[in-house]
């Protein structure tokens, strides 16, 4: 009988909001995946769909903003959830998170969240970290 050997790629996922997570997977091919998913709530817990989860890339080692300002959007579903993923384009990405309320609303946006991403070997692939937002 033939024996496989099995490689096993360990990410470490670390939410600046206090989230820290070990995930592992085997994702040969293109970079790292990073994996960030949520909800969004009014005041009254309730969802808020189309709200705008607002995704900034910050600098990988600091955490803070870098030049040029890279932000993607992502809107909320009618359950008021959002997923966003991307390829790293390195070992380590640090981004600031926050849910702007959809046009028209009278609601305010939320406060920010920071979510670092390291990974301990090549083409480890973490799995997603999950944050609440709340408007106010």
């Amino acid at each position: 009988m033939k024996r496989f050997p099995l490689f096993v790629a360990t990410g470490l996922l670390v939410a600046c909001s206090g989230i820290t997570d070990t995930a592992c997977a085997c994702s040969p091919f293109e970079g790292p995946l990073v994996l960030i998913t949520g909800t969004v709530r009014s005041p009254a817990l309730a969802p808020v769909p189309g709200a705008a989860v607002q995704v900034r890339l910050m600098n990988p080692v600091t955490c803070e903003a870098v030049e040029p300002t890279i932000v993607r959007v992502v809107q909320t579903d009618a359950a008021g959830r959002f997923r966003h993923g991307e390829n790293a384009s390195n070992r380590g990405m640090c981004y600031r998170v926050w849910a702007e309320p959809p046009q028209g609303s009278a609601l305010a946006r939320s406060d920010s969240q920071f979510v670092r991403v390291q990974f301990t070997e090549t083409h480890a692939t973490p799995d997603s970290v999950d944050l609440a937002f709340q408007l106010r």
